[in-house]
């Protein structure tokens, strides 16, 4: 019974630690600008595929917490000419959305 307890309480110990520390680990890792990259190259990749189009986006800068910003963001049409651009995108984010 002592033995199950103990079990119990690492096990409940470990996930509380995992949902402190992962969302604080994924904050640090992003303002590592190689991580940016990676993130910006696989969203556009990701976002082309699922419009069938072409999607850009030349950087992204995430501050701490609170402030993205995107530079160079470009969308193409089905015909291939520019449906939009934008030179840069700024927004702060909240704990609950864009503010």
């Amino acid at each position: 019974m002592r033995k199950g307890i103990k079990i119990l309480s690492k096990v409940i110990a470990t996930v509380v630690l995992a949902a402190i520390f992962l969302p604080l680990l994924l904050a640090l890792l992003l303002q590592i600008e190689g991580i940016q990259n990676f993130a910006v190259d696989r969203a556009a990749r990701l976002a082309s595929r699922k419009l069938g189009t072409e999607v850009r986006i030349e950087r992204l800068s995430v501050g701490f917490f609170n402030r993205v910003r995107i530079d160079g963001f470009y969308v193409a049409d089905l015909q291939h000419d520019t449906l939009l651009y934008a030179g840069r995108v700024e927004a702060s984010v909240s704990r609950l959305g864009l503010g």
